[in-house]
């Protein structure tokens, strides 16, 4: 039995984004399997989803298989191109920008010689990762504290895509564009608001700011102006206020 578990955002796109969509459909074409997300106060042995796998070749079936083979672990890590944790990030051998792509850079990972690393985990969040249910079943923390400070294996084969994580990114690209004289500005989707406080140190201004992650939003509360907690286009329906600049884009990375 298998959990893959990822943590629960308040707005399903959230979640869609910080899993990767490519992931996720990789994986449910390829295994048919369920992602279980979780709830930040709620104790694992709710979270934890039984997904079951009987094909040998596949990611969720190989991190069993792995973890079968490494009995002093509590848990099985893919690689992956965003982590936390330097051990678990790596660079896939070949860029990609489609999930057809993303399927072949796999494949060739699965095929290359059996490598994998034992790390003592830390507070990073593991993203995808498969658990002991002893482990999970036991705490009432978020189910990926089960393995903060326990030995875990990576395996060097398997790799799972993460969005880049940009909320908390100043956004060095965008600054150049934004013309120095503008004097109301808005950025849709601000994240933590690091560009808009970027902006308002660089000139006077007024910045408001569209987030649909009220984590991120309550941040940037604290930065600029003002900020919208919503979808985009339901907060633009009901804004009264007009602006000189319009902010709006999202750079995706296939691979860092």
């Amino acid at each position: 039995m298998i959990a893959i578990l990822f943590p629960r955002f308040d707005h399903e796109a959230i979640e869609e984004r910080y899993a990767s969509w490519q992931s996720q459909m990789l994986l449910r074409r390829e295994e048919g399997i369920e992602f279980t997300f979780y709830d930040a106060q709620e104790p694992a042995s709710v979270a934890a989803g039984l997904v079951e796998s009987d094909h040998p070749k596949r990611l969720a079936m190989r991190l069993r298989e792995l973890l079968v083979r490494t009995p002093e672990v509590v848990a099985a890590l893919p690689v992956s191109n965003e982590a936390g944790n330097p051990n678990q990030r790596r660079t896939p051998p070949a860029p990609y920008l489609t999930l057809r792509e993303l399927a072949k850079v796999t494949s060739a990972m699965q095929s290359g010689s059996p490598s994998s690393e034992r790390v003592t985990w830390d507070r990073s969040d593991p993203g995808a990762f498969l658990c002991r249910t002893a482990y999970l079943d036991g705490i009432d923390d978020p189910p990926f504290r089960a393995i903060e400070g326990r030995e875990v294996v990576i395996s060097h084969n398997d790799y799972a895509h993460r969005w880049i994580v940009m909320r908390a990114e100043m956004r060095n690209d965008l600054l150049p564009l934004i013309p120095t004289d503008a004097k109301s500005i808005i950025e849709l989707g601000c994240g933590e608001g690091a560009l808009g406080a970027a902006i308002k140190q660089r000139q006077k201004c007024r910045v408001v700011g569209v987030e649909l992650d009220p984590r991120a939003a309550a941040i940037a509360r604290k930065r600029i102006d003002a900020v919208y907690n919503g979808n985009v286009q339901h907060i633009v329906e009901i804004l009264k206020e007009k602006f000189e600049c319009i902010v709006g884009s999202e750079r995706r990375r296939a691979a860092s």
